[in-house]
């Protein structure tokens, strides 16, 4: 089998900041593409970084590029070319493959992928995109170390703060990412509306922008991914009345 070649014709990377959804948007993308109609998987609050073991039969750590710790410097790396050389070409039978994408620099990644999906968040969306992070990334992923939360215990006792310290986070990497700011050669796919708006509305969207049939778009699969996020949500804000409580 021909390995394809990474440029615009074969690649539509799905741009976004970490809680936003770009891993759920790639696995919905690639399971429309396929046809597929079993269901993503997600964790408990969401969270849907397995979900390419289902679709493409990889493991987690191969299905990134252009990280914010190595911005686009690595879209031509290592680990991205063994994927397509590997396993993309085994799975899917034609262009184009999604890949899901931290990339910082927006239109230096159009430059050489003028097709790419740009996830967009308001300011206003801050501080609860930083309780989706914390639930799924910090709580879920175990990653509560490395991101300075301290530990569960630590959330429960003080998630008041926490959630203060990760607004700011999103409030200052949100001009990479404001809706009225991006290059305009990006499809805008706004959190919000990934989140809230009519189902429908977001298959147009992205069947107009893919070429993906709507029929294909399992709607089922969205709803749970947007149900088990706010699950997550719910749960920081309980842990926050919880703490409050314990201080009042």
């Amino acid at each position: 089998m021909n390995t394809p070649s990474l440029n615009k014709d074969t690649v539509i990377p799905i741009r976004f900041f970490g809680g936003t959804g770009g891993h759920f948007v790639t696995c919905w993308l690639t399971q429309a593409k396929l046809g597929r109609t079993n269901d993503i998987q997600l964790s408990n609050y969401g969270n849907s970084h397995d979900g390419y073991r289902e679709f493409l039969l990889v493991e987690r750590s191969l299905y990134g590029f252009g990280t914010y710790s190595g911005g686009l410097r690595s879209i031509e790396g290592h680990r991205f070319t063994h994927f397509f050389k590997n396993y993309i070409p085994k799975i899917l039978p034609d262009p184009p493959y999604f890949v899901a994408s931290e990339a910082e620099d927006l239109s230096a990644l159009i430059d050489l992928y003028p097709k790419t999906v740009a996830i967009t968040y308001e300011q206003e969306d801050a501080s609860i995109l930083s309780k989706i992070l914390i639930a799924k990334w910090g709580i879920e992923e175990n990653k509560l170390a490395r991101y300075d939360y301290g530990n569960l215990w630590a959330i429960k006792q003080n998630a008041y703060a926490k959630i203060r310290v990760k607004t700011h986070y999103f409030e200052i990497h949100h001009k990479l990412f404001d809706p009225t700011t991006i290059d305009p050669r990006a499809l805008n796919l706004p959190w919000r509306d990934l989140f809230s708006a009519p189902a429908l509305d977001i298959v147009d969207k992205l069947s107009s922008y893919t070429d993906i049939p709507k029929d294909n778009f399992q709607i089922k699969d969205l709803m749970r991914w947007r149900a088990a996020t706010q699950k997550g949500i719910d749960q920081i804000d309980q842990y926050v009345q919880e703490s409050l409580n314990n201080t009042g």
